[in-house]
């Protein structure tokens, strides 16, 4: 399931971005050729992939895994050398976990995502950028995968709803894409009430949640950490 919707996403911001570069050149300003020409506003998609980890002592043999994201943003030039970015999008985020094959070895975690981004102008012609922010997201499936099986375990696990990440970066404009790499930190804790979530797994093999080894009923915080590399059109 987690493998269709990660598939779904890429596939339907694949087809917006190639609507999008067939009709226009990406960096409005280099298209100007006059670093006085007047700034015009961009609507445009974002598609990325990212490294992603679960910060938490709580957590055993955390490991990275990666993620994926899509967005639609929109881009205004307030004022000279400064751009707001407004971004509306979906994430996979989460982390792998090296506990053998009968405890957890990987948390998955769905969000849907608002960026507000401000991109700092290194050079008249909007070439480099540097971005700070943050980003609110809503968590909207989280599961659990015991050991190699390809299918989660657990669904809906307790973690909070919310989250919120402070966003810092690089951002580099061509005249056909934009790229960025950006660090995005989470200062919520987003651990629930993990000492009483009790479920069976629903893979059938008669694994309680409470009988996992290592446990995840003491788990009491945990924050996100991505690195991304996303590609603007």
């Amino acid at each position: 399931m987690i493998q269709k919707i990660k598939h779904s996403i890429l596939l339907a911001i694949a087809a917006l971005c190639w609507g999008t570069t067939d009709a226009q050149l990406y960096n409005q300003e280099l298209d100007e050729f006059s670093p006085e020409a007047t700034k015009r506003d961009k609507l445009g998609v974002r598609l990325g992939f990212g490294l992603n980890t679960l910060r938490s002592g709580d957590l055993k043999n955390t490991k990275v895994t990666r993620g994926y994201q899509g967005a639609f943003y929109y881009r205004v030039n307030l004022f000279k050398g400064f751009h707001l970015n407004s971004e509306f999008g979906a994430s996979i985020r989460g982390a792998r976990h090296d506990n053998g094959d009968l405890s957890y070895s990987q948390i998955s975690l769905f969000y849907f995502d608002l960026n507000i981004l401000g991109m700092i102008q290194l050079d008249p012609g909007f070439k480099h950028s540097i971005i700070a922010g943050v980003q609110g997201s809503r968590l909207m499936r989280s599961s659990l995968f015991i050991g190699p099986e390809p299918f989660p375990a657990f669904l809906q696990l307790p973690f909070k709803k919310y989250d919120l990440d402070a966003v810092v970066g690089y951002h580099f404009n061509t005249r056909y894409a934009g790229f960025q790499l950006a660090l995005k930190y989470g200062l919520l804790n987003i651990a629930g009430d993990f000492a009483s979530y009790n479920k069976q797994s629903l893979n059938n093999n008669a694994v309680q949640f409470i009988d996992l080894k290592p446990g995840l009923r003491d788990v009491k915080n945990i924050k996100n950490l991505s690195v991304e590399l996303s590609v603007y059109f």
